[in-house]
């Protein structure tokens, strides 16, 4: 019984540990995300910008 009780303990501690590895990458993956659109914005807002004043 104090095996089982053992396993269940660590099975939710592992779980616990996913569950937090996956909230702290995804908050990691939307910080990335919110750069690569501010990046991005700005670069498409330069390049219309350029195009405009060549025109």
């Amino acid at each position: 019984m104090r095996f089982l009780k053992r396993g269940t303990c660590c099975a939710t501690n592992l779980v616990l540990l996913i569950r937090q590895t996956i909230s702290r990458s995804t908050s990691v993956a939307s910080r990335f995300n919110n750069a690569w659109n501010t990046w991005k914005h700005s670069a498409i807002s330069s390049f219309v910008g350029r195009t405009i004043l060549a025109c």
